[in-house]
Protein backbone atom coordinates (compact mmCIF):
# COMPACT_ATOMS: atom_id res chain seq x y z
CA UNK A 1 0.00 0.00 0.00
CA UNK A 2 1.31 3.46 -0.98
CA UNK A 3 2.47 5.98 1.84
CA UNK A 4 -0.30 8.63 2.41
CA UNK A 5 1.63 12.16 2.97
CA UNK A 6 0.02 14.09 5.67
CA UNK A 7 2.05 17.64 4.39
CA UNK A 8 2.70 16.95 0.45
CA UNK A 9 1.03 16.76 -2.50
CA UNK A 10 3.26 13.23 -4.10
CA UNK A 11 2.29 15.31 -7.63
CA UNK A 12 4.09 18.33 -7.32
CA UNK A 13 7.00 16.50 -5.72
CA UNK A 14 7.06 13.87 -8.89
CA UNK A 15 6.30 17.09 -10.97
CA UNK A 16 9.56 19.17 -9.22
CA UNK A 17 11.60 16.04 -9.80
CA UNK A 18 10.77 15.78 -13.10
CA UNK A 19 11.76 19.46 -14.16
CA UNK A 20 15.21 18.91 -12.50
CA UNK A 21 15.64 15.52 -14.38
CA UNK A 22 16.04 13.53 -11.85
CA UNK A 23 14.04 9.61 -11.53
CA UNK A 24 13.69 7.88 -8.49
CA UNK A 25 13.10 4.26 -8.55
CA UNK A 26 9.49 2.53 -7.98
CA UNK A 27 10.65 1.52 -4.77
CA UNK A 28 12.18 4.55 -3.28
CA UNK A 29 9.42 7.30 -4.19
CA UNK A 30 7.91 6.40 -0.96
CA UNK A 31 10.65 6.93 0.98
CA UNK A 32 11.30 10.17 -0.44
CA UNK A 33 7.83 11.38 0.61
CA UNK A 34 8.69 10.27 4.14
CA UNK A 35 11.69 11.42 4.70
CA UNK A 36 10.09 15.05 3.27
CA UNK A 37 7.22 15.27 5.16
CA UNK A 38 9.15 14.24 8.48
CA UNK A 39 11.49 17.48 7.27
CA UNK A 40 8.38 19.48 7.18
CA UNK A 41 7.14 17.74 10.33
CA UNK A 42 10.38 18.99 11.93
CA UNK A 43 10.53 22.48 10.31
CA UNK A 44 6.59 23.12 11.67
CA UNK A 45 7.75 22.29 15.32
CA UNK A 46 10.27 24.84 14.99
CA UNK A 47 7.94 27.68 14.40
CA UNK A 48 6.15 26.21 17.08
CA UNK A 49 9.71 26.63 19.43
CA UNK A 50 9.80 29.98 18.94
CA UNK A 51 6.10 31.33 20.00
CA UNK A 52 6.59 33.21 23.28
CA UNK A 53 5.99 30.79 26.48
CA UNK A 54 4.27 31.52 29.53
CA UNK A 55 7.05 31.65 32.39
CA UNK A 56 5.18 31.60 35.44
CA UNK A 57 2.38 29.58 37.33
CA UNK A 58 0.63 26.76 36.50
CA UNK A 59 0.67 27.01 33.05
CA UNK A 60 4.24 27.34 32.50
CA UNK A 61 5.47 26.59 29.33
CA UNK A 62 2.37 26.95 27.54
CA UNK A 63 2.03 29.42 24.27
CA UNK A 64 1.35 32.65 25.07
CA UNK A 65 -0.30 32.85 22.32
CA UNK A 66 -0.83 30.64 18.97
CA UNK A 67 -1.01 32.85 15.58
CA UNK A 68 2.68 33.32 14.04
CA UNK A 69 3.02 36.35 13.31
CA UNK A 70 5.87 37.51 10.24
CA UNK A 71 8.28 38.58 13.39
CA UNK A 72 8.25 35.11 13.75
CA UNK A 73 9.23 34.09 10.80
CA UNK A 74 11.92 36.63 10.85
CA UNK A 75 13.95 34.83 13.21
CA UNK A 76 13.96 31.36 11.08
CA UNK A 77 15.94 33.37 8.45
Amino acid sequence: MAYKSKFLMKSRVDEYFSKLGIRRAGDVKDDVIKWLDKQVEANIQQIIDILPKKSKGKSKGELKRKTIMKDDMKQLT
